[in-house]
Parts: structure tokens; C-alpha cells; sequence
């Protein structure tokens, strides 16, 4: 391929992975990865990419770069990488893991009971179902909003800044 053209290039990668990625001269970005009906495991890469799920039992794993991911119907694992990543597990009881990293994520937990992991100063909004955040190092920009339900925070170590509202449970278990 000649520099400075672009082509499009799917494929599938066999059980269930799907990988789409453009080429643009002699270099190739993954910028958007799709799954099917089936049970998928789609990956980011390095860059940014969009991530998209739909239904089945899915595992999506954004890895570098700040990445938008959404796990789609039934019972979805997303997990974020380093960089700000948004993350929606829509419906179905997911789990949602923001990644250990300095950068702010944003979680949309979705319909069903979800379980979501966060760090930092990451904002979670938790939407229907009976959800729980397990909210480590709560940094003084760390949000949660847990919706409609019965919702649980346990905390490992709270900041006094650290936002959230409509919680019913809030535990505090110590790091160590």
C-alpha cells in the first residue's frame, strides 16, 4: 500500500474475536473493534479505540490509550487500561473494572446488578439494579451515583472530597 492511502481491513479472528482496524499508508491504528451476537473477547490497542459489544457474554479489554467501551445484553467483563476510559456496561449483571492507573474514567453501570471496580478520581454512575462499588483510593475527584436499588460502596481508603449520592450502603474496610 502506497503511503498516504487508506483501506479498511475486518476480520475475524476465529472464537468469537472480531478485529477491525484502518491502515493508513504503512502503519495500521485499531480504532474501532466490534463484537456479534455471540460470546466475544475484543481488545483495544495502544491508541484510542471504540469498543463495542452486543449480545452474549463478552469480555472487552481496552488496554492503552483513552478508550470507549460498551459491553451491550446480557452478563459483560470490561476492564480499562491506562488513559481516560469510558466504560458502559448497559445491560445484563456486569463487571467493570476502571484499571489502576492515574486517570480519570467515567462508568455507566447499566440495567442489572453490576459489580465495579475504580480507583482514583473515576465517576460511576451505577443505574438500575443492586450494584457495588469497590472504590480504591478514593482521590477528592472520585464520584459515585448509585441510582435505583439496593447498592453497596466499600471503600479501602475515602477521601474527604469523594462525592456520592443515592447510596444506601457505605462501608469503609481499610487497605493492608
Amino acid at each position: 500500500m502506497l503511503a498516504g492511502m487508506t483501506k479498511r481491513i475486518a476480520t475475524a479472528l476465529g472464537c468469537g474475536v472480531l478485529l477491525a482496524v484502518t491502515a493508513y499508508g504503512a502503519t495500521a491504528q485499531a480504532a474501532v473493534v466490534r463484537g456479534d451476537d455471540n460470546d466475544n473477547v475484543l481488545r483495544g490497542t495502544a491508541r484510542a479505540d471504540s469498543i463495542r459489544a452486543f449480545a452474549g457474554n463478552d469480555r472487552l479489554y481496552g488496554l492503552q490509550g483513552p478508550d470507549t467501551m460498551a459491553g451491550g445484553t446480557d452478563d459483560d467483563k470490561v476492564k480499562g487500561g491506562p488513559g481516560a476510559d469510558v466504560l458502559n456496561g448497559q445491560d445484563g449483571n456486569d463487571r467493570i473494572n476502571t484499571g489502576h492507573d492515574d486517570q480519570a474514567d467515567f462508568v455507566h453501570g447499566g440495567a442489572g446488578n453490576d459489580v465495579i471496580f475504580m480507583t482514583g478520581n473515576d465517576t460511576a454512575f451505577g443505574d438500575t439494579g443492586d450494584d457495588k462499588f469497590f472504590a480504591s483510593y478514593a482521590g477528592d475527584g472520585m464520584e459515585i451515583q448509585c441510582g435505583a436499588g439496593e447498592d453497596t460502596v466499600i471503600f479501602n481508603q475515602p477521601s474527604p472530597g469523594a462525592k456520592r449520592k443515592d447510596c444506601e450502603h457505605v462501608k469503609v474496610i481499610p487497605a493492608g
